[in-house]
């Protein structure tokens, strides 16, 4: 369930939201052209992402997933996941609270 400062953070974005919509559209039909397989769309998807702690954010989400097979932790991290496919940005409290999950799964995983 979405929060309500989610929703109205994502309505000021919406500009943001559209443009980054219409590249991922794009990005796929090229995919399905050129035959790419996962990796390679995830690494363009890298490449448009301006922001560097929510690659840093992505990445981790990702390796996690695949590393992973069950668990809150990684039902979690599949939706930050999918929400930075989709909308291509990010709440920056949101950023920050992940940053700060990130860092203790990090400590737990050594």
């Amino acid at each position: 369930m979405t929060s309500k400062k989610t929703l109205e953070w994502q309505e000021q974005q919406r500009e943001f939201i559209e443009e980054w919509k219409k590249k991922m559209s794009e990005l796929h039909l090229r995919s399905f052209a050129e035959r790419w397989d996962s990796d390679k769309l995830e690494m363009e998807i890298l490449q448009l992402i301006d922001d560097q702690e929510l690659r840093n954010i992505f990445r981790f989400a990702k390796n996690y997933i695949y590393d992973h097979k069950s668990g809150h932790f990684r039902k979690f991290m599949s939706d930050v996941y999918e929400e930075i496919k989709q909308y291509g940005t990010m709440n920056p409290y949101k950023i920050i609270f992940l940053n700060k999950k990130i860092d203790v799964a990090r400590r737990k995983m050594k």
